[in-house]
């Protein structure tokens, strides 16, 4: 894949999946072999995928920022900013006082063709905002 296809690829994905949550999209993105190295054993492949993602936006509020994405041949790595903040509860009185957080760190993907079959990540501690 050349190297502009991956960046347009991880950016898509990114957006499509993470930032607006068109987890149905999955099956166009990942190689039917891919593998999650950031989920527990178990849930690495696309199902565990999807159901992780499933239960994420029914609590928390996230948008990934890219701020620079490199291609080294068929790895892709992102520097990012993910900004955090629980979903209101209709009955958590105490919810306008929770703040949000930023995670910065790494996602690195591995590209086999047109897709992605593997996924790392490295994610810094959390700075309330």
């Amino acid at each position: 894949m050349k190297e502009q296809n991956c960046e347009q690829w991880v950016t898509g994905f990114i957006e499509d999946i993470w930032n607006n949550n068109r987890i149905e999209m999955l099956s166009k993105y990942l190689h039917e072999d891919f593998i999650d190295y950031s989920l527990p054993c178990g849930l690495q492949n696309a199902k565990g995928l999807s159901a992780y993602l499933m239960e994420l936006k029914k609590n928390i509020c996230h948008k990934t920022k890219i701020q620079k994405l490199t291609v080294m041949q068929d790895l892709v790595v992102v520097d990012l900013k993910i900004l955090l903040s629980p979903l209101p509860d209709p009955e958590d009185i105490e919810f306008c006082n929770k703040a949000g957080e930023t995670m910065s760190g790494y996602r690195m993907f591995k590209m086999l063709g047109n897709q992605i079959i593997a996924h790392w990540e490295y994610l810094e501690h959390s700075v309330c905002n």
